[in-house]
């Protein structure tokens, strides 16, 4: 479930992060619908604004976790001339809805 995103001045940013909706699971445990999945895999796809479709879209894997909303992201240079892109965010290392 993609629940947020963020947009710089050259890049947008594409968190894919293990929180799952799943409907029927729900029903048949009488469990919430939307539940963190700490075995799925979390990455974050960062896509150039100009681009038309997703072929350019790299990906990067991180350790699992979750993130309702961003905070801020922008993109700019390190020490070496490399562009980074910079996102800031409240980070939980699981979620537990308990309902």
């Amino acid at each position: 479930m993609i629940h947020d995103f963020q947009i710089t001045e050259k890049y947008l940013i594409i968190p894919d992060l293990p929180v799952e909706f799943d409907i029927k699971t729900g029903m048949k445990d009488n469990k919430f619908i939307v539940n963190y999945n700490p075995e799925a895999k979390a990455r974050y796809g960062i896509l150039p604004r100009e681009d038309t479709d997703a072929s350019n879209i790299k990906w990067f894997d991180v350790d699992a976790h979750s993130v309702f909303h961003f905070c801020n992201s922008w993109s700019g240079h390190n020490s070496q001339g490399e562009e980074v892109v910079t996102s800031i965010a409240v980070v939980h290392p699981s979620i537990d809805v308990g309902l």
